[in-house]
């Protein structure tokens, strides 16, 4: 009979085409005496939980519970119970008959691969999302058990197993930099041996090519300092009006004296030209303004003699006035000469407004000639000043690089048998739900998935037991 119900139930749930497994538990346990002792429901999520696939014969399989990180694949599988109908009574009343039945089977449409997600979730269909970065797996195996419970009404038996987990990237002073496949229990220094271990001579490349790029640094600084410095001794020789510049105690004592020559030579080839130009303009100015003097000068002139002729004319028409009122001149002479008297006063008029142009224009000229004076003397301590501090700035930068430069190299000149001395130096950067972190670890630090491990060479010691003992890395 029990077998019959089992037959019959497996036969319905294959035409829903569901995965089906069956087990049947009876008030006795003489019924199934011919069959191995079917597990309980307990020993089956147990061995499921394991890895074991169902009816594994191994009771008392320790469940391994590892820790949930970001990117696992986790495979999940849901075996939904259900209840069989009680059958009828047997007529013989034969007390070893069947009283009941349980079945599972697999729910295809939630059991799936699933990945955690950057914010430590996973998502499962009709379940929703759950939080699984950070947890047990035998913690998320009983939270979606119960999810399950909840949403669906019946209870289920869950199966979780991580499936594939991030590599570890090791790079830094390693002779073969890369990604690796994690392993658990994996340790800093298994990470620095799958690289291959450290490799000095790139280290020492390193600070040597660091060096290299310090003295050409050192180079450019020290070449502007120069050329600002010649530029300064021409500024302040055209700000004295000197026609050639010499130079500087500054320039000597931060240059060679060919190196002085040559730039010395082009700053007063600059100063020619600038004196040039400025003669040119200061020459054009004054003869333009020598121009409007000149104007001036001949228009008073020729307005003076106006003047005169207005008051000799004046005189004359006053004598031939008082001549006609004795009647021994006409009216006709007195109108000619009244009208050249008109004609001279109105020809000194425009006089008077043609000086006042040619004055304007002569006021216009001076003070071209006086602003270009003005300005290319602020404009000269303008260009003096912006000097004079980059080049305090040049000489506090050159300072720095031979400082640097000078501590580079004592550190480069140590034996390699001095680098080997060093302690190395461990850090992690790993992701986690609130973005990448970054922390210093030891050598026997566990690693988890993920992590980007970077060694490098610590800065050198005087003895090894100078050297501070390294941290734990803390949880994220």
């Amino acid at each position: 009979m029990c077998n019959l119900i089992v037959q019959r139930s497996v036969k319905w749930w294959s035409r829903l085409g569901l995965g089906l497994g069956v087990a049947l538990f009876t008030g006795s346990s003489g019924a199934m005496s011919a069959q191995s002792p079917a597990p309980t429901r307990s020993q089956l999520a147990a061995n499921m939980t394991a890895g074991a696939a169902p009816g594994d014969e191994r009771p008392g399989r320790p469940a391994l519970s590892p820790m949930v990180g970001i990117s696992d694949r986790i495979k999940i599988r849901f075996m939904e119970h259900l209840d069989i109908a009680e059958p009828a009574p047997a007529p013989s009343g034969d007390a070893t008959a069947p009283r009941g039945a349980k079945t599972f089977f697999e729910r295809m449409d939630l059991s799936d691969d699933y990945e955690v997600q950057i914010d430590g979730s996973i998502s499962l269909p009709r379940l929703g999302t759950v939080s699984a970065a950070g947890r047990r797996l035998n913690e998320l195996q009983q939270e979606l058990a119960s999810l399950f419970g909840r949403i669906m009404g019946r209870p289920c038996d869950v199966s979780l197993a991580i499936t594939d987990r991030p590599p570890v990237y090791v790079n830094g002073t390693v002779r073969s930099p890369g990604a690796f496949k994690y392993v658990p229990g994996m340790l800093a220094l298994h990470g620095l041996s799958l690289a291959g271990g450290i490799d000095r001579n790139q280290d020492r490349q390193a600070r040597l090519v660091e060096e290299i790029r310090e003295r050409e640094r050192l180079q450019s600084a020290t070449a502007r300092l120069q050329r600002l410095l010649a530029q300064k001794a021409r500024l302040e020789a055209q700000s004295d009006g000197l026609e050639v510049a010499e130079a500087g105690a500054e320039l000597m004592r931060h240059a060679e004296a060919r190196e002085v020559k040559a730039l010395m030579r082009s700053e007063n080839r600059k100063l020619a030209a600038a004196l040039k130009s400025h003669r040119v303009k200061l020459k054009t100015l004054s003869r333009a303004a020598d121009e409007a003097r000149r104007e001036v000068a001949i228009l008073q002139t020729r307005n003076e003699r106006l003047k005169n002729l207005v008051t000799v004319r004046s005189e004359r028409l006053r004598g031939i006035q008082e001549i006609s009122t004795r009647g021994h001149a006409g009216k006709a002479n007195v109108l000619a000469i009244n009208s050249e008297l008109v004609e001279a006063e109105t020809r000194y008029q425009d006089g008077l407004v043609t000086i006042a142009q040619a004055n304007q224009r002569l006021t216009d000229a001076e003070r071209a000639l006086q602003d270009f004076e003005i300005d290319q003397k602020a404009a000269l301590e303008m260009e003096l000043a912006r000097v004079e501090d980059e080049s305090r700035e040049a000489i506090a930068a050159v300072g720095a690089l031979k400082s640097v430069l000078g501590i580079m190299s004592e550190g480069n000149g140590g034996s390699m048998a001095g680098i080997g001395e060093r302690a190395l130096e461990f850090e992690i950067i790993r992701r986690t739900a609130g973005g990448p972190v970054r922390f210093s670890i030891g050598e026997m630090t566990e690693l988890q998935p993920g992590d980007l491990l970077q060694i490098r060479l610590a800065a050198p010691v005087k003895s090894a037991s100078a050297r501070a003992p390294e941290p734990n890395a803390p949880t994220p």
